[in-house]
C-alpha cells in the first residue's frame, strides 16, 4: 500500500513539476523580453508568484525523496519500511519549511 502511494505520488509529483517548471521559464524569458507571450507586469506577478513557488518547493523536495525512497524500500525489510516513510517525510517538512523561510523571510 505504501509503495503504490509513493508510486503514484511520484508519478502525479513529475507530471505537475514539468508544468510548473515550464510556467517559471515562460514567465522568466516573458518578463526580460525575450519571449513576447505575456506582458513584463503580468509575467512578474505570476513569476514572483508564491501560489507558483510554494507548490514547486513541495513537489520538487518530495519528488526527489520519494525517488529515493523507493530506492531504498526496494533493498530494505518490511519492518523497517514505515519507519523509513515516516522519516522522509519529516526530512521533507523541514527542508520544505526552511526553503520557504529562506525564500520569503530572509
Amino acid at each position: 500500500m505504501m509503495r503504490k502511494i509513493i508510486w503514484n505520488f511520484h508519478r502525479a509529483s513529475g507530471l505537475l513539476l514539468i508544468i510548473l517548471v515550464f510556467s517559471k521559464l515562460v514567465t522568466g524569458f516573458s518578463m526580460t523580453g525575450h519571449l513576447e507571450i505575456l506582458e513584463s507586469g503580468i509575467s512578474h506577478s505570476l513569476h514572483t508568484s508564491p501560489f507558483l513557488d510554494v507548490p514547486l518547493v513541495l513537489l520538487f523536495t518530495f519528488h526527489a525523496l520519494y525517488g529515493i525512497l523507493k530506492g531504498v524500500l526496494a533493498k530494505v525489510d518490511k519492518s523497517k519500511q514505515k519507519a523509513l516513510f515516516i522519516i522522509f517525510n519529516a526530512v521533507g517538512v523541514v527542508i520544505v519549511v526552511f526553503s520557504l523561510l529562506f525564500i520569503y523571510v530572509i
